[in-house]
C-alpha cells in the first residue's frame, strides 16, 4: 500500500506569500500612498489709516499668469490657504484694491509649492490715510512690518501691525522728533536721524524700556 504524503509550507512562507498577494492585487486593500500634493498659506498683513473698506483680493496663478483661484480678504483676515496643489512655480497677486491701497515690494509674489509641504508667503498691503506724505519702514527684516506715516498736518501713526501709536512730530534741520504725548514731555519720544531717503530711530529711554512705540533702527521709504 502506498502512502500519500502532504506537504506542508512553513507558516511564516504562508504569511509571506499572502502580503505579497495583497501588495501585487488590485490595490483595493492596500495603505494609502502619502499625498505629493502641496500647500499654500498666504500671510496677510494690512497696514495704514485707511485700510480697504471692502476687501480686495488675492489670486493665485500659474507661472504663466493665469489665475488658477482667488480668495477675498479684508482688514482683519490673517491668512488664506491655497490647498492640494502640484509641485511647482505658481504667482500671488492682488485685484479689487482700494485707490490708496498697494503691495509693498513687488505687484506679483513668485512661489514655489514642494511635494508634501507647506509653504508660508508673507503679503503686506499698505493703505496710508489721504493726508500721508511720507512713509517709513523697519528695514531689520524681523519687524519690518513697522513703520511711520508722516501726515501733512504734522500728526503720525505707528503702525506695529496689530497696534498703532499717533503722535506729533516736528522737522528739525536733519532729525524728526517723535512726540507720543505732550510735545514737551521728552519722557515719550522718538528721534529719527535723516540720510537720504532714510532715518535712524532712537527711543527715549523710558519708551524703551516701557517696550512701547515700536523698535529703535533704520527705517526708510
Amino acid at each position: 500500500m502506498r502512502s500519500k504524503w502532504t506537504m506542508r509550507a512553513p507558516l511564516g512562507l504562508v504569511a509571506l506569500s499572502a502580503m505579497v498577494a495583497l501588495g501585487c492585487g488590485d490595490g483595493t486593500d492596500a495603505m494609502p500612498r502619502p499625498s505629493t500634493l502641496g500647500n499654500l498659506n498666504v500671510i496677510i498683513t494690512v497696514v495704514g489709516a485707511a485700510p480697504d473698506s471692502d476687501g480686495f483680493s488675492v489670486d493665485l496663478g500659474s507661472a504663466d499668469g493665469a489665475v488658477l483661484a482667488s480668495r477675498t480678504v479684508d482688514s482683519t483676515t490673517a491668512y488664506v490657504r491655497f490647498s492640494d496643489l502640484t509641485p511647482g512655480s505658481y504667482t500671488l497677486s492682488t485685484t479689487s484694491l482700494a485707490d490708496n491701497c498697494s503691495v509693498e515690494g513687488d505687484d506679483s509674489l513668485s512661489v514655489e509649492i514642494l511635494s508634501s509641504e507647506v509653504t508660508a508667503a508673507p503679503f503686506v498691503v499698505s493703505c496710508p490715510g489721504p493726508d500721508v506724505m511720507a512713509v517709513y519702514r523697519l528695514q531689520d527684516g524681523v519687524s519690518s512690518i513697522e513703520r511711520y506715516y508722516l501726515n501733512a498736518d504734522s500728526t503720525f501713526l505707528l503702525d506695529l501691525g496689530k497696534e498703532e501709536f499717533e503722535g506729533t512730530f516736528a522737522a528739525e534741520a536733519s532729525r524728526i522728533v517723535f512726540s507720543f504725548g505732550d510735545p514737551g514731555d521728552t519722557r515719550y519720544q522718538a528721534i529719527g536721524t535723516l540720510h537720504g531717503t532714510c532715518m535712524t530711530v532712537e527711543l527715549s529711554v523710558d519708551m524703551a524700556i516701557d517696550g512701547e512705540g515700536g523698535h529703535g533702527g533704520e527705517y526708510c521709504q
